[in-house]
């Protein structure tokens, strides 16, 4: 069994190892006499299971708790952040294919799913840090492929479908885009 002595420092949760030969006393003692007045032993066992979201971590008494109105503004931030690298794809694509009216359906439909994903309802109905953890940005399934040949853009069939090959010489064009 690990027992850690837990308190807050600036509206963070501090947990320190502890020697579970000395009494937890000996611990909380020396806690308070440096300032730290809520200062108690938990087993690491007690601690949330999902460490994910431990900057929302809330003392009470001996009990660890996780606010979720903090853990759903970081699963936002998250979001945004992993969302960045997904709007670059989405751009590159869009500018390859401005003058195809289907891929760029695809596209600006993609590019709305991204923008709206920090605001799903998902979000604010998750209870537990888990539900949180289980939102993510989904797959572009539909991604529609985009080739540079000479001076023309071709776009080809889309990633999934089974007779379109990026390895492939025999490409399939859907369309042939002239400047």
């Amino acid at each position: 069994m690990v027992k850690k002595v837990v308190y807050t420092n600036s509206g963070k949760i501090v947990a320190e190892s502890i020697d579970t030969r000395q009494n937890d006393q000996v611990y909380i003692d020396r806690m308070v006499s440096r300032g730290f007045p809520d200062a108690v032993v938990i087993d690491s066992n007690d601690f949330p299971e999902n460490t994910e979201y431990n900057q929302a971590w809330t003392l009470s008494g001996s009990t660890i708790s996780v606010d979720m109105t903090k853990a759903r503004t970081m699963h936002r931030d998250l979001l945004r952040n992993k969302r960045t690298g997904h709007f670059s794809e989405t751009d590159t694509l869009l500018l390859e294919t401005f003058s195809q009216k289907k891929g760029l359906e695809e596209i600006k439909t993609r590019q709305q799913y991204l923008r709206n994903i920090t605001e799903d309802p998902a979000i604010d109905a998750a209870e537990t840090p888990s539900e949180l953890s289980a939102i993510t940005i989904e797959p572009w399934d539909t991604k529609p492929v985009a080739k540079v040949l000479g001076d023309d853009i071709v776009l080809f069939t889309k990633e999934n479908d089974p007779e379109s090959s990026t390895t492939s010489k025999s490409y399939k064009r859907k369309s042939r885009l002239t400047f």
